[in-house]
């Protein structure tokens, strides 16, 4: 990997700390702020800087730092969609993690040959919840269209990152830092306007819990 290509590794991630502190922002108005929406916010901005950390000491901890947050995030939040925005039962919603963890552990085998497919799971969640929120006439359906299209563009960039360090300059790993930032965004902006603004108020219960 060329200098360029390392460089534009780690200032890229600027995106997704600017992503993150705009989902604080936007989050912090509303008042009473909501505690899970502001935990995918902050944890947004952990993603950015740990993701800087291992491309500039590229050592075992520093990896740490870019994986750690980025699995809690998808964890958490696919579990915290399903729960909170699609309306499913614990029982229902334990079920589907089950299965989405047992998809992620199976598509995790191909991480040093193909490092993208283990994505690949996240992206198929993404548009099943955009599928779900469309036919319930929910109005955030759009922000989670967006983030699975950009989820879907995001792993063929990566899947490219590899043969492009090999005969160009830079790669295409800066690209999904970007493409990411995004996507994180409307996620995260998804979660609070439907947790704040889009659900009926005989689900005020549910989502207190």
């Amino acid at each position: 990997m060329s200098d360029w290509a390392t460089v534009l590794n780690v200032w890229s991630n600027i995106t997704i700390i600017i992503a993150s502190l705009l989902c604080i922002g936007y989050v912090a108005k509303k008042n009473p702020i909501d505690k899970l929406s502001m935990f995918f916010a902050g944890l947004t901005g952990l993603i950015g800087i740990g993701s800087t950390i291992y491309h500039v000491y590229g050592t075992t901890w520093a990896q740490l730092t870019d994986i750690v947050p980025v699995w809690t995030f998808m964890v958490t939040y696919t579990g915290a969609a399903m729960y909170y925005m699609l309306g499913w039962s614990k029982r229902m919603t334990t079920l589907c993690m089950i299965l989405f963890m047992t998809s992620l552990a199976a598509t995790g085998v191909f991480h040093i040959e193909a490092p993208a497919v283990p994505w690949i799971p996240g992206a198929v969640m993404l548009w099943i919840f955009y599928i779900v929120l469309s036919r319930k006439g929910a109005a955030v359906a759009y922000g989670m269209r967006n983030a699975a299209a950009c989820f879907t563009v995001a792993i063929p960039v990566k899947t490219l990152d590899p043969y492009a360090c090999m005969h160009a300059v830079i790669g295409t790993h800066w690209v999904w830092h970007i493409i990411i930032a995004v996507m994180l965004t409307y996620l995260v902006t998804s979660m609070h306007d439907y947790r704040t603004k889009d659900t009926p108020s005989d689900k005020l219960d549910h989502i207190s819990e």
